[in-house]
């Protein structure tokens, strides 16, 4: 116990992807106090061969063949798949640009929960190389909607008046594409996938 560092075994700790803080202190003569908070994670990733749960920073904690237990009900994100392969270095790696537009689908998924009180199950990035920014489309049955990475912020209670008057119609949508990519514009197209 004596040679044992605390600092050593804390900055360890830390390195796990999972581990969000950790405190580590010596008790003498022979104890030893760990304390670990561990990552939430926000959604999860299709990666080439895995799933990867990521949290609300972008960062990845961890990847698995199968998706189950708790984590099976998490928004489910694609379009990013070439991005994320190997192991979870090399992914965290690869995530140059990408690593924004977790963050922002991040918050807007959190949004979306609080203001909105809509769980999209699943989601699409679709980058755009002309602006550098890039597409959500979120799929929350029976709406799908399209929004911009970094431009959506000031569009919620515009999507907020566009969802209540679909869901106050006296015949129930079957399907409903909201886009509100465009500035100061939103399309609705109901019917047909």
């Amino acid at each position: 116990m004596a040679l044992l560092s605390a600092e050593d075994l804390k900055r360890e700790l830390l390195g796990q992807a999972w581990i969000e803080q950790a405190s580590v202190r010596k008790i003498f003569p022979d104890k030893l106090q760990v304390k670990i908070v561990g990552r939430d994670p926000a959604f999860v990733l299709r990666g080439m061969d895995a799933w990867v749960l990521a949290d609300s920073r972008g960062s990845l904690i961890s990847a698995s063949k199968f998706l189950s237990g708790r984590w099976t009900g998490l928004p489910r994100v694609f379009g990013m798949e070439e991005r994320l392969q190997g192991d979870l270095d090399d992914m965290e790696r690869h995530l140059t640009q990408e690593r924004a537009w977790l963050q922002d689908l991040s918050l807007l998924l959190s949004k979306l929960s609080s203001q909105v009180l809509l769980q999209p199950q699943e989601v699409k990035i679709i980058p755009d190389s002309w602006t550098g920014s890039a597409m959500f489309v979120l799929k929350s049955s029976p709406y799908e909607i399209r929004l911009t990475s970094g431009r959506w912020i000031n569009r919620l209670s515009y999507l907020q008046y566009i969802l209540s008057d679909l869901r106050a119609e006296t015949e129930p949508t079957t399907f409903a594409r909201i886009e509100g990519q465009y500035l100061d514009k939103w399309y609705v197209t109901k019917g047909a996938h």
